[in-house]
């Protein structure tokens, strides 16, 4: 049994705390008109110690927004209603563009779209698949239906409804007051981090909620933990930096030469120019790999750093910050810092200009290799 308090209206925006027993509790907050029983979004949040609600966004009476933290997980939560097909079309267009606003986040927060979006496509009446860049023969599809496509293409998020292989029972969330006419018109997005956690969406038809629509449940089973959310990426190897100077030795060059004639000869011709292109470039990078030296990186020496008046200014400005002294001294501090690295700069042009000549000409050595 469930005891409620009158929501507190204020600008059109009611929050509806609802109490119960057995450790129960929800949490209701509504976005609609105050006066007028016409359109009206909600978003209903479980009282747990582990959800942590941050912020409520009550933009209008067709769009809510929460940003929760779910064990550490921050997501943005968003219930739209769209406007119908028949609405003029500055409405959709002030609609989607608020929408798509509110679906721009930082890249830690998780994004979980839903609501009814009033678009007729043919696509969701299977398992399509449904998400960004996917080409998809959409046999039936009105203008709110396109403005549907062009949102998930362009937020980079899939439609939950069609990833999953159900009856047409489990799929139609509209159903006309004569029973005649089935849509469907409420979808569940989420962004891609959150699709692999996703293990069920469909429609229930048992619940009985005194409305034309019929209840969409999406499980989540997201873990539950920072550490079991983390994937391990396999790390990138870098190539190796070969030094071609070294084939103007010329016991380094026949043995390149001499390996590189066996590689070639143990390559089978085939019909497939695709093939044998590829075995042809394997195998003088191989006999590279084996005869050329790689390129160590030596540490660049920098005289500057050897000098001691200059480096026992730089500890003076550090001591003088964390003082907090007086503005004049750490001016005159840096008035002489100033001077005693312009003493440095003609050497450090001359070193720019050398390391930049050093890299042309091994640009240069390779070209004319590869020319040969």
């Amino acid at each position: 049994m469930w005891t409620s308090r009158s929501p507190s209206y204020q600008n059109g925006i009611g929050i509806n705390k609802n109490s119960g027993t057995r450790d129960k509790a929800y949490e209701v907050y509504w976005s609609g008109h105050s006066s007028k029983r016409q359109h009206g979004v909600a978003i209903v949040i479980k009282v747990d110690s582990n959800i942590i609600v941050e912020e409520i966004k009550c933009i209008n009476a067709r769009l809510i927004a929460a940003d929760i933290n779910l064990y550490g997980c921050s997501i943005r939560i968003v219930n739209c209603y769209a406007p119908t097909e028949d609405s003029p079309t500055s409405s959709k267009e002030i609609f989607y563009t608020t929408l798509r606003k509110q679906l721009i986040t930082d890249n830690n927060r998780k994004i979980i779209c839903i609501g009814d979006f009033n678009a007729t496509s043919s696509a969701a009446w299977h398992n399509s698949s449904l998400r960004e860049h996917v080409i998809i023969n959409d046999l039936v599809v009105n203008n709110n239906g396109e403005r549907f496509h062009e949102l998930f293409n362009t937020q980079k998020l899939s439609v939950i409804n069609t990833w999953f292989t159900h009856k047409t029972c489990r799929r139609v969330t509209w159903h006309s007051p004569d029973g005649t006419t089935k849509k469907i018109y409420d979808f569940v997005l989420s962004c891609n981090w959150l699709r692999q956690y996703i293990t069920n969406c469909r429609v229930y038809n048992s619940y009985d909620f005194d409305s034309d629509h019929r209840l969409v449940i999406a499980t989540f089973k997201t873990p539950c933990t920072k550490l079991a959310r983390y994937i391990k990426r396999n790390k990138t190897v870098q190539p190796k930096r070969l030094d071609y100077s070294s084939l103007t030795n010329a016991e380094t060059l026949t043995r390149f030469k001499n390996t590189t004639t066996e590689n070639l000869n143990t390559i089978e011709l085939e019909n497939d120019n695709t093939s044998l292109n590829d075995k042809l470039l394997k195998s003088i990078n191989e006999a590279a790999s084996n005869n050329i030296p790689v390129i160590r990186n030596p540490k660049i020496y920098q005289p500057w750093h050897n000098d001691e008046k200059l480096q026992e200014l730089y500890r003076l400005k550090d001591d003088l910050m964390l003082r907090n002294s007086d503005q004049k001294t750490i001016k005159a501090t840096r008035k002489a810092m100033a001077q005693r690295i312009e003493r440095w700069l003609p050497i450090l042009k001359v070193f720019l200009w050398w390391w930049f000549e050093s890299h042309s000409v091994r640009k240069l050595e390779w070209s004319k290799l590869m020319d040969k």
